[in-house]
């Protein structure tokens, strides 16, 4: 029975997000060519981001004249959010499913 009732909440919400979708983008909601832009950019700025943080980190020695101790810790600082925010991702993954982790975690970064 309980199962039952999640089932029509599901519904119901997806009622709700249909609803939502038509009357922001239409009939038709979004076209599959706005997400085969827009993943690509969000994937090019993630590989960015970790690929210039060596350069920055150079950079930051020099200019903000710290040791090459201090600078390592940028590093560190930038790894170390992976491993703090994997707990909370399978939380909202477990939550959510896969497909809308993924979409949310480009979301938040892009």
């Amino acid at each position: 029975m309980a199962s039952l009732a999640r089932m029509e909440i599901r519904v119901q919400r997806h009622a709700a997000y249909k609803k939502i979708l038509y009357a922001k983008f239409g009939k038709e909601g979004i076209s599959d060519s706005f997400y085969f832009g827009y993943f690509p950019v969000l994937f090019f700025l993630w590989g960015f981001a970790h690929a210039i943080l060596d350069v920055l980190n150079k950079h930051f020695q020099d200019v903000l004249v710290i040791t090459r101790a201090h600078s390592a810790w940028v590093q560190v600082m930038f790894y170390l959010g992976y491993f703090v925010m994997a707990i909370p991702a399978g939380l909202f993954i477990n939550k959510y499913g896969y497909r809308k982790g993924v979409v949310f975690g480009l979301l938040l970064y892009g």
